[in-house]
């Protein structure tokens, strides 16, 4: 008959939750278990938040895991999302033109000892921030990637073809598995925006003589840095360090 009463409160107690019974008998409450459930829940979705992209000045960047430790910006200078093309920007130029032409220039046909005394470079042939639309619109601590900074991207990362919200660009993969989408943009010389699936970005860099800058040109399996003419109106995608 006692076998039966215990048997009956560890039923009762078991139905409010209360299921822990020890050698002696003794009843308590799961209250560690549930404590225990509770942290992992908050480790969990900690974790998960730890996984989305963090921001600065209003803007998303993606930590790819690259040596230097620069962060890629998810959307281009302009765009509203990662697919957008954004803005079309004449090379050290901040704003925005109807005519892209050598004319409208404020860089084309000086060599670099003119665009240092200007204050338009720096020492080490990048652009002054002053002259960095990245910077401009974005502020600091945001910059128009360099020559190296696009080296390095070639270096480490994955690339593969990709088609997004039905653009299509590149899908770059870090070390570290995390990525950014590059859409085919385009460029715009004159008043005409071409747009064959192709694309270039503007470093920052300057190349030799009185004309051209380096940027980052890609097709639909080809990519590679070259210097382009400073007039020509492309897409920025700035990054942070």
């Amino acid at each position: 008959m006692r076998q039966n009463k215990i048997i009956w409160l560890i039923s009762w107690f078991c139905l409010f939750g209360v299921t822990q019974v020890d050698a002696q008998g003794v009843i308590s409450s799961p209250q560690k278990n549930n404590k225990s459930k509770k942290q992992s829940q908050k480790i969990q979705q900690k974790s998960t938040r730890s996984n989305h992209n963090d921001m600065v000045t209003g803007h998303e960047y993606v930590d790819l895991g690259l040596p230097s430790g620069t962060r890629w910006a998810t959307c281009n200078v302009g765009a509203s999302s990662p697919q957008d093309n954004g803005n079309y920007y004449a090379w050290g130029d901040i704003t925005l033109k109807e005519m892209y032409d050598e004319k409208s220039s404020q860089t084309s046909g000086e060599d670099k000892n003119q665009l240092f005394a200007k204050g338009i470079i720096n020492i080490v042939d990048n652009l002054h921030s002053k002259s960095d639309v990245a910077y401009v619109q974005w502020k600091y601590p945001w910059r128009t990637p360099t020559k190296a900074d696009f080296a390095e991207l070639l270096k480490y990362c994955t690339w593969s073809w990709d088609k997004q919200m039905d653009k299509d660009g590149y899908k770059i993969t870090g070390p570290n598995g995390r990525s950014i989408f590059l859409p085919a943009a385009g460029y715009t010389d004159g008043k005409k925006l071409i747009m064959n699936g192709i694309n270039g970005y503007w470093s920052s860099t300057i190349s030799e003589g009185r004309y051209k800058a380096f940027s980052l040109d890609f097709t639909n399996g080809e990519k590679y840095i070259y210097d382009n003419y400073r007039y020509i109106g492309l897409s920025v995608r700035p990054v942070t360090n």
